[in-house]
C-alpha cells in the first residue's frame, strides 16, 4: 500500500512537515498544509513523489 504521506508534485499538502524527494533522498522541502508540493530542485528540476520524513 502506498504511504498516505507520499504526494506528487502539484498536489495539495494535507499535513505540514519535511518531505524528501523519492528519487533524490538528500533533497528535502518543508511543505505547509494547504500549499502545493514543488518540483524537486535537483539539476534542472523535475516532478516527483514527496515522502514525509520521520
Amino acid at each position: 500500500m502506498k504511504n498516505s504521506f507520499e504526494n506528487r508534485t502539484g498536489t495539495t499538502c494535507s499535513q505540514s512537515g519535511t518531505y524528501m524527494c523519492k528519487l533524490h533522498p538528500a533533497i528535502d522541502e518543508v511543505v505547509i498544509k494547504g500549499n502545493h508540493f514543488p518540483r524537486c530542485r535537483q539539476g534542472a528540476g523535475h516532478d516527483t513523489n514527496w515522502i514525509l520524513m520521520g
